[in-house]
């Protein structure tokens, strides 16, 4: 019975879906980067985004972040996987404030923050961007965001050189920015942006 209980253990390891490990982290202003990440308190929590972004590296895994300014320009570090995306998102009330955001993975979700001010973001020719989808990525999900007050010659969300594939841009709100909302270059990797989902934005 012991044997038998053993191998049926041994088959749901092995059966079960990536998700089963993914694990939640936890970000705040009161964190610190030597704390674990695996407990929403100041004792627990990381204490930048980037370090959150860092840890998460297996699909289907989540970062939550209270709200406060962070002061970061975060850089993804990992994909994650069909059905399984690594999530980084707002967590409680009100919005986690960002400089920027690059973008260099796939199956990435970015949920529920505000990006204001100066951007360190740039992307040749005295432009700037506030979240930057780069090259041959896909299945990318931005929501409920909140872009605003941008210095001039700073857009907002840019796809180039090549345009990412299978984005989903949804609830954000697009207000007083630099220069340009949005900007999808094509090439080779698809020639148009007819993937991509924007729907229920706000620009002013």
């Amino acid at each position: 019975m012991k044997l038998l209980k053993l191998i049926i253990f041994a088959l749901l390891i092995i059966i079960s879906p990536v998700y089963a490990w993914a694990t939640i982290y936890y970000v705040r202003t009161d964190g610190s980067n030597a704390n674990t990440g695996l407990v929403d308190s100041a004792g627990g929590a990381f204490l930048t985004v980037q370090k959150g972004v860092d840890t998460a590296l297996t699909a289907g895994d989540i970062v939550r972040v209270r709200s406060g300014n962070y002061d970061e320009s975060v850089v993804t570090k990992a994909s994650g996987a069909s059905g399984n995306p690594i999530t980084i998102t707002a967590w409680q009330s009100g919005y986690p404030r960002l400089n920027s955001l690059s973008i260099n993975h796939s199956y990435i979700t970015f949920d529920g923050f505000e990006f204001t001010g100066s951007s360190t973001l740039a992307i040749g020719g005295g432009l700037y961007a506030t979240i930057r989808l780069n090259t041959n990525i896909q299945y990318i999900i931005i929501k409920n965001c909140y872009l605003h007050d941008t210095v001039a010659w700073n857009m907002g969300i840019v796809s180039l050189p090549i345009c990412a594939k299978y984005v989903t841009i949804e609830n954000n709100t697009f207000n007083n920015l630099g220069y340009i909302n949005l900007f999808l270059k094509g090439s080779s990797y698809t020639n148009d942006p007819t993937d991509w989902t924007i729907q229920n934005n706000i620009f002013k």
